[in-house]
């Protein structure tokens, strides 16, 4: 991937995942590329789960994280990376050997894990849960109604 320009760019294939552990990785390469913002990575789209990054000139390495699906397993979008929405940089990047293996388990201690149904459920935005907010909608909505509806009506 080339950024001429401070931009961002990717590269995403949609993938499912059965329920369990998986090594999600990419060798990458750059060259260039700033240290001031977003260099390359591998990534989930829109999940907030990423490898560490390459910045301005490095050989051939792998970089990756692991992840657990859940018991329903999931479809996702695995992404490459070169800078990021906000956070746009300019260089070269290449990937290569990009995989999603299934391992028993990350080794203890292991840096880049994450719990999918963990990540997903932080970023849905209710702390209460799907019912329980449901719930207090209905309940408000009654006490708001019966405020101001006069009696008789």
């Amino acid at each position: 991937m080339d950024n001429h320009l401070i931009s961002d760019a990717r590269w995403t294939q949609e993938v499912y995942l059965r329920p369990g552990w998986y090594y999600i990785s990419g060798e990458i390469k750059s060259q260039n590329i700033s240290l001031k913002g977003t260099g390359a990575f591998v990534a989930l789209m829109d999940e907030n789960v990423c490898s560490s990054e390459a910045l301005g000139n490095t050989d051939w390495r792998r970089l990756g994280f692991y992840l657990e699906v859940g018991k329903g397993g999931a479809w996702v979008d695995v992404v490459l990376r070169f800078g990021d929405f906000w956070d746009f940089n300019d260089g070269r990047a290449w990937f290569r050997g990009v995989s999603v293996v299934p391992v028993d388990a990350p080794g203890e201690g292991t840096q880049g894990v994450y719990h999918l149904d963990e990540v997903r459920r932080s970023l849905s935005g209710s702390p209460l849960g799907l019912v329980t907010s449901f719930v207090l909608l209905v309940v408000f909505a009654i006490v708001g109604w019966r405020l101001c509806v006069p009696d008789g009506i």
